[in-house]
């Protein structure tokens, strides 16, 4: 039997507002793909992982953050981006790929941010544009806190025609605004405008 050899490599884990922990990744040989980065994009809830041998024999590959299967947005042999929970919180993780590659690290929130943030209530003030995000001290915001939260089309088709579903919602009776709290400096509020000057193209 061939004694298996250990390999070692680096996963950094990358996004605005979040620094990342370098951590060793032992893997078992033999094994024929490799994963050289995983990176978060917190404000849309996903991971790229970069690397290479990723096409499966059959179907797509499928990507495990710890023991949650999570939903591949797409993928080639070298590049996979999957969908992450919302607000992923500051842990260790294990990350799986096509049920035997391993990779662990961590995801450190920057003590910067992501604290004690979105405390200002929605409000109206000076004229925005409809999408337009803006950060806030007061107690009292232009727009309304992005929080992730659901609105209803209804009674908000501007923006909606701007975000659609792309931060959720289902597309017919609801979509969400992104979720900006984790990366907003700690004590001040990132807001939307809903009501405003709607853009158009130059």
């Amino acid at each position: 039997m061939t004694t298996k050899r250990i390999q070692w490599q680096r996963i950094a884990l990358l996004a605005s507002g979040i620094s990342a922990s370098m951590v060793s990744v032992a893997w078992g040989q033999p094994v024929k793909p490799s994963i050289a980065s995983a990176t978060l994009n917190q404000p849309l809830n996903q991971i790229a992982i970069v690397g290479k041998g990723f096409t499966p024999a059959a179907g797509a590959p499928s990507v495990k953050l710890g023991g949650s299967l999570l939903t591949v947005a797409s993928w080639s042999d070298s590049v996979i981006v999957a969908d992450t929970p919302p607000g992923l919180a500051a842990a260790s993780y294990l990350l799986t790929v096509n049920n035997g590659l391993i990779g662990g690290f961590v995801v450190a929130l920057d003590p910067r941010f992501g604290a004690n943030t979105s405390l200002a209530a929605a409000g109206t003030g000076a004229l925005c544009t409809v999408g337009q995000v803006m950060l806030t001290a007061g107690f009292v915001a232009n727009g309304i806190p992005a929080t992730g939260q659901l609105l209803p089309i209804a009674g908000n088709t501007p923006l909606f025609t701007l975000l659609g579903n792309l931060y959720g919602g289902d597309g017919v009776t609801t979509f969400a605004i992104p979720d900006l709290r984790g990366v907003a400096p700690n004590g001040l509020t990132y807001t939307i405008c809903t009501l405003g000057v709607f853009p158009s193209p130059n």
